[in-house]
C-alpha cells in the first residue's frame, strides 16, 4: 500500500495532473472517493506561478493523498513550505502538493488543503540589489532562485540557515536561504554559465575580472578591509560583498575564476 501511495505521488509531483480513482479500484483499501476523476477536476489558476513558498500557521499534517482521512507523512507546525501545484479531490476540497524539510534535511512530500496556507508577506532580513547571480539577488524568494537555476536541487541545513545546492550532483549554485523568510542570503557559484551584473562568470580571466570590479568597488588589498578574505574581495555596501577566488593561486595570465560568493560580510563564515 505504502509503495502504491509513494508513486502516486510522484507521478502527481511530476505531472501536476489529478489522476482517475478507478485505476486504485484493484486495490480495496483505496476509496474510490480520495481523488477526484480528471471529468470532474477544477484547474488550477492559469495565473499560479510554482514552485510557491507559502506559510503554515498552526498545527497540519502532511498527508499520501488529499483527504483528511489519509494516511500521515509528518506533522508540521508554523512553518513554510514548497508547494508544487493544486488539484481538488472529489469533494472539490483544494489540496496543494507540497515539500518540507525538517530539522535533519529529509524532505517530505505530501498533500496539505490550501485553505491552510497563507502568502504570508516573505520580508527580507538581507537585501542587496547592487549584485545579482543569473538575475537572483540577495533578498530575492527562494520560489525565484528554483524557476531561475532549475528543480534539480538538494536541500541541507546549516547553523546559517537553509542551504539550496543547485544541479545537486555537481553543486554548481548553492544559495543560502533566510528560514524566516525563505528568501536568498547568500550565494556561492562554482561552475560556468552563471554571470554577475558585470557579465563575469567561473572560467573568466581572473585578471580582467579583478580588474573591472577595482574600478568599481573597494577592493580587500592586504586584507585591509577584511582580514580572513582574499584580496579578490570586493564591498559592494551595506555589509556585502563579492569574492571572487581563482587558481593558479598566484595571480598572472593563466589564473581563470573557480568560484564566486556574493554574501553578507557581518553574518559569520560562508
Amino acid at each position: 500500500m505504502r509503495k502504491i501511495c509513494v508513486v502516486l505521488l510522484v507521478v502527481l509531483f511530476i505531472t501536476g495532473c489529478s489522476i482517475q480513482h478507478e485505476s486504485f479500484k484493484e486495490d480495496p483499501q483505496v476509496e474510490d472517493s480520495t481523488i477526484e476523476s480528471q471529468d470532474n477536476t477544477n484547474e488550477t489558476d492559469s495565473s499560479a506561478i510554482f514552485p510557491k513558498v507559502m506559510f503554515l500557521k498552526g498545527n497540519d499534517i502532511i498527508r499520501f493523498f488529499p483527504d483528511d482521512k489519509s494516511d500521515s507523512i509528518k506533522e508540521i507546525k508554523n512553518t513554510y513550505v514548497t508547494v508544487y501545484n493544486v488539484i481538488n479531490n472529489a469533494e472539490r476540497e483544494e489540496w496543494a502538493i507540497v515539500e518540507y524539510i525538517d530539522e535533519v534535511n529529509q524532505k517530505h512530500h505530501g498533500y496539505v488543503m490550501s485553505e491552510r496556507l497563507s502568502d504570508r508577506p516573505n520580508i527580507p532580513q538581507y537585501v542587496c540589489n547592487q549584485e545579482a547571480i543569473s538575475d537572483i539577488a540577495i533578498g530575492d524568494g527562494l520560489e525565484k532562485a528554483i524557476i531561475q537555476y532549475g528543480d534539480d536541487y538538494e536541500v541541507y541545513k546549516s547553523e546559517f540557515g537553509i542551504n539550496y545546492a543547485f544541479n545537486k550532483k555537481n553543486r554548481d549554485v548553492i544559495t543560502q536561504i533566510d528560514p524566516m523568510s525563505f528568501t536568498v542570503k547568500a550565494i556561492i557559484v562554482n561552475s560556468s554559465g552563471y554571470k554577475t551584473k558585470e557579465n563575469f562568470q567561473v572560467g573568466h580571466n581572473a585578471i580582467k575580472v579583478i580588474e573591472s570590479y577595482k574600478s568599481k568597488y573597494e577592493m580587500n588589498t592586504d586584507q585591509q578591509l577584511f582580514n580572513d578574505r582574499p584580496e579578490s574581495t570586493f564591498d559592494i555596501g551595506d555589509g556585502y560583498v563579492i569574492e571572487f577566488n581563482y587558481e593558479p593561486k598566484e595571480l598572472g595570465e593563466e589564473s581563470i575564476i573557480t568560484s564566486i560568493s556574493l554574501y553578507n560580510i557581518t553574518d559569520g563564515d560562508w
